[in-house]
């Protein structure tokens, strides 16, 4: 199979008049070849190409300051897929996918990207017994990207390669005919953090045929990325009052991010899925998440270094801000007819102000 597509969108008039300032071009192009053999192995294989010109408007905020960055994006790039998949003799499953993809996005005067990634994936799925459905395996993951000093983007590496891996598990346990309970493990290393853990455990209850209760509690990890370590720029905003015989002068600002630790996510959830009739379901789920590390910015110090002819205005970006979410939705869906399908989904989500504030 192949495909090709274009997308052109001219700028809108702004709500103020003139200009939007956000018209923009995507083309892209693909394919995608499968092979299905006599002994139940498959494998595929699948490319794309894509280009896109915009214009961009973006608002830079900063503590106490906000202000409008109009600039031109082009992000040129193509990605190339293939998987293998074969039954073994004993029944289990083996698995084996590749990735490579090439990204060159410019941003103006505001930043630049050049990357390139490869990913390897394994996986064996096998049955243990009566009762253990067992997936397990490993991924790994190479970077290598350049990402030149810009206005507003200054690395303290230009260039650098990084390499992830991890290992995962997970069994699917049936305790009886109506009860299941999933218990599932993932290790992922990265430069920046070493050794992340992230457990899971889910369970199902069949009250019912057509009526399940479940739940889950999990522990997810984001390790810092490549922009978020060792990331600083700089920038001309505001003024510094240094007195007489100075009087007001030029503050040079000067965010910068260690990136140095993960955020981490810890999430509760408790669900109900019903199957009403042949053509009408519902599910309901209440959630609870918390959210550690967030980035947030640290104290403002001022340097006079640089004084009379600027004040130089440092702010640490540090992973001290904290969230939590919990909340409720509601879906359904009613397929009315062979072809036609009506799907009605609504969230209710409260965040604490003072937690708004935090992140």
């Amino acid at each position: 199979r192949m495909y090709a597509a274009t997308q052109n969108a001219r700028t809108q008039e702004a709500l103020n008049g003139g200009s939007g300032q956000d018209n923009f071009r995507h083309q892209s192009a693909g394919f995608r070849i499968d092979s299905y053999r006599k002994d139940g192995s498959h494998w595929d294989a699948s490319g794309d190409f894509y280009s896109v010109r915009a214009n961009v408007l973006s608002m830079l905020e900063m503590p106490g300051m906000v202000f409008p960055n109009p600039d031109r994006e082009t992000h040129d790039g193509a990605t190339l897929r293939t998987r293998f998949e074969t039954l073994l003799a004993d029944g289990s499953n083996l698995q084996f996918q590749g990735a490579y993809a090439h990204s060159n996005i410019s941003i103006g005067s505001t930043a630049t990207d050049q990357r390139d990634t490869v990913d390897l994936d394994a996986q064996h799925r096998f049955k243990w017994g009566d009762r253990h459905e067992i997936v397990w395996g490993g991924d790994y993951r190479l970077t290598d990207d350049t990402m030149p000093i810009k206005q507003l983007l200054i690395m303290d590496q230009v260039s650098r390669r990084t390499v992830s891996y991890g290992l995962f598990g997970q069994d699917e346990i049936k305790l009886t005919d109506n009860w299941r309970l999933t218990l599932g493990l993932r290790a992922d290393h990265n430069e920046f953090t070493g050794w992340e853990i992230q457990p899971d455990a889910r369970f199902a209850w069949n009250l019912a045929h057509n009526h399940t209760l479940w739940g889950s509690l999990s522990k997810v990890a984001r390790a810092p990325s490549r922009g978020d370590h060792g990331r600083s720029s700089e920038f001309v905003s505001g003024s510094y009052d240094l007195g007489y015989p100075y009087g007001t002068v030029p503050v040079v600002v000067h965010p910068y991010s260690q990136g140095d630790t993960s955020a981490e996510l810890k999430a509760a959830q408790l669900g109900w899925r019903s199957q009403w009739i042949p053509t009408f379901s519902t599910d309901i789920v209440a959630f609870a998440h918390q959210y550690d590390g967030l980035p947030a910015y640290g104290t403002l110090t001022y340097s006079t270094a640089h004084a009379p002819a600027y004040v130089d205005a440092y702010i640490p970006v540090v992973a001290t801000g904290s969230m939590k979410i919990h909340g409720l939705e509601l879906s359904s869906e009613w397929r009315f007819a062979p072809k036609w399908r009506m799907q009605l989904a609504h969230t209710w989500r409260a965040v604490p102000a003072s937690d708004l504030v935090d992140a």
